[in-house]
């Protein structure tokens, strides 16, 4: 019998609202948006089968798009409520495993 390899999900959630440092999950950092490094780190792993960008903007689906061209990446739009200021990131990752829920194992990957 052939033994099943776990299917990976990574979630990367990237807000749009920061208070402090806005825009800092696009803002160039050594020729890059900051959140590249992140998503680039993932895609390198080579252990995900699917990367998911869960963002509120569509600004910023359009930016990291440039620098994402992998088909293991997709985006998802988050709702207001799991990108409001006071939100937990548990609220998001259960969004995005309502949509992709025939993984295995989910990885959270934070950019900052």
């Amino acid at each position: 019998m052939k033994k099943k390899i776990p299917k990976i999900l990574c979630i990367l959630p990237i807000r749009s609202g920061s208070k402090e440092v806005k825009n800092k999950n696009i803002l160039n950092f050594r020729g890059n948006p900051l959140s590249f490094y992140a998503i680039s780190a993932a895609i390198k792993s080579k252990i995900f089968d699917k990367i998911i960008i869960a963002t509120d903007s569509k600004k910023y689906v359009r930016i990291i798009k440039k620098f994402t061209k992998n088909q293991k990446v997709e985006f998802f739009i988050r709702s207001k409520k799991s990108a409001s200021d006071n939100a937990q990131t548990e609220l998001v990752v259960k969004e995005v495993l309502k949509k992709f829920n025939t993984f295995d194992n989910t990885f959270l990957m934070q950019v900052t």
